[in-house]
């Protein structure tokens, strides 16, 4: 092998090349040697080795086309006989890249296996022998052939088709985030170089007016009749029963009276025929006001014929057949009477339930307003409220004044009115600043974020409040989202970890371990191939699939 320093010429390579006296000339150039890169050169050297065959030895590559246009082998083998060479240790060492050299070690590989069974002679004596003695020399070939291919299978069923789907409904979380807020009365100043946690509040200011007629309830006692009627009492308890005055029995249809004195009524008795016989007990009893449900009765039960059968209210629904009473006679008349009179406690009643309504008359009053702006304007205003959505509230009631207490009247008509004041926002940009603070704490790696439930914005929290000048609160806001573990992602460590705790695992033993999850609502694991039981223990063998 002829040898190239750095400095040599065109005429010291040719004189090498003469006094090699071998079957062939195999040149090893320096990197970046001038003559590399000249085609006169290069077609020079070819010409001076004649029949000979010329090989490069060289780590430079970029003259490759050159040297193909010229015939001339270089640092690729190409053909068996160079293969043979006592150098190639060196030309693999220095000209081969790893991936050439892994393609040449095959090809190797597979030249030798081949030629093993081609050409090796103890093969050929046992072939000739077996074909000799045997005349189905070629069964045991085939059974060997067979289990093989099926040793193969196995493997292979094993290790690399056994797959495992695991069909997942994952559990919904709900995720509340939380921010401040700075809500000022600036609505009618510009936007310019407000701080993000800055929303605009506006002041709106009404009045409601509102005529309410109100029931007088009191009824004089001096001027009310009650109706009295005799009842006959039946004791089927086997001891003497005692009621005192004023105990109440009802009817079937709630109409509730009074006996006007204590009675004793006899345990029951054993007639002539040896059988059993209730005591029986007459005496009269006076009619109440209202009935259970506190209606007066006069309204309802004026001539009203009354058969029903009375029993103690107080009683358990088992013993009000032991002891009860029936009407001596129908009620054929009543005789019930009342006169309604104003008290003092009217009024006042009528305040709370008519400050109560006026409250609600005023947010309907301002839930229209919002919804006409909202429609005119295309936004989204909604009122601020963090204790009170009402501010500056004050209530004026007239009373009519021809009438006054004890006045023998039906009814009266209040007049009132309330004044007060609110404040809206724009609950777009309040929910727009939510919604990115969601997306900023949802890991996309890990979770899912199903949907931002817009409803559930709400205040949870007064920091300071500021009334003078101008209204300037500050308030924790809270929104809630809907998210799910992403079990998808294949390189989240959440998977990873859920696959490694089931790998190789019994088929119910590894459901169990996974609906013990916090994050999965059910689980169900198909298998393939189907007589297989166990999880694959190939992680990337395992997949999840999230079910609808």
């Amino acid at each position: 092998m002829i040898k190239v320093n750095n400095n040599d010429s065109i005429i010291d390579v040719i004189q090498k090349i003469w006094e090699e006296h071998k079957n062939e000339v195999i040149i090893e150039f320096p990197f970046w040697h001038p003559i590399l890169h000249n085609y006169l050169s290069l077609k020079i050297i070819k010409n001076k080795a004649w029949t000979k065959p010329l090989t490069i030895i060289t780590k430079d590559i970029t003259a490759r086309k050159i040297w193909k246009k010229l015939w001339i082998n270089f640092s690729i083998i190409k053909d068996d006989s160079f293969i043979e060479y006592s150098h190639k240790a060196q030309i693999i060492n220095h000209n081969l890249t790893f991936f050439e050299y892994f393609k040449y070690e095959v090809k190797n590989y597979i030249k030798k296996t081949i030629n093993f069974f081609t050409r090796n002679e103890k093969i050929d004596e046992f072939r000739k022998y077996s074909t000799k003695y045997y005349q189905k020399s070629w069964v045991w070939f085939f059974l060997l052939s067979l289990l093989l291919s099926v040793l193969v299978f196995f493997i292979v069923l094993f290790f690399a088709i056994n797959k495992t789907y695991i069909y997942i409904k994952p559990e919904i979380n709900i995720k509340t985030v939380a921010h401040n807020f700075i809500f000022k009365d600036i609505w009618d100043k510009e936007d310019l170089f407000l701080d993000d946690k800055i929303v605009k509040i506006k002041k709106i200011s009404k009045i409601i007016n509102l005529d309410e007629q109100f029931q007088t309830t009191w009824i004089n006692p001096l001027k009310s009749k009650k109706s009295k009627w005799s009842v006959i009492f039946f004791n089927n308890y086997a001891e003497e029963m005692y009621l005192k005055p004023n105990t109440r029995i009802e009817s079937k249809d709630w109409l509730i009276f009074e006996i006007s004195e204590a009675i004793k009524i006899p345990a029951w008795s054993i007639d002539s025929n040896w059988k059993l016989s209730p005591w029986i007990y007459k005496t009269e009893v006076n009619a109440k006001d209202y009935d259970i449900n506190w209606k007066y009765i006069w309204v309802r039960w004026n001539s009203v014929k009354i058969k029903d059968k009375f029993t103690l209210p107080w009683l358990k629904d088992d013993d009000k057949d032991k002891i009860y009473a029936e009407a001596a006679s129908n009620f054929s008349w009543w005789d019930n009477s009342y006169e309604r009179v104003l008290w003092e406690d009217d009024i006042k009643n009528a305040k709370v339930i008519f400050e109560d309504k006026l409250r609600r008359e005023a947010l309907k009053e301002l839930k229209t307003y919002l919804d006409q702006e909202n429609s005119l304007n295309n936004v989204t205003y909604d009122l601020l409220s963090y204790w009170d959505i009402l501010k500056d509230i004050k209530f004026d009631i007239e009373t009519p004044k021809d009438i006054k207490v004890w006045d023998k009247i039906e009814s009266y008509i209040l007049k009132w009115s309330i004044s007060f004041s609110s404040y809206i926002y724009n609950k777009n940009s309040v929910l727009s600043k939510l919604k990115s603070i969601i997306n900023e704490k949802i890991i996309p790696e890990t979770q899912n974020l199903l949907s931002i439930d817009d409803k559930s914005v709400r205040v949870t929290n007064l920091l300071y409040e500021n009334t003078y000048p101008r209204l300037e609160v500050k308030l924790t806001l809270e929104i809630d989202s809907l998210v799910s573990q992403n079990f998808l992602n294949k390189n989240s460590w959440y998977v990873l970890k859920l696959k490694n705790l089931i790998l190789w695992l019994d088929k119910k033993e590894a459901e169990k371990i996974l609906l013990n999850d916090k994050n999965i609502r059910s689980a169900d694991i198909e298998i393939q191939p189907f007589f297989m039981n166990k999880i694959s223990n190939i992680p990337d063998n395992v997949v999840f699939k999230i079910e609808d």
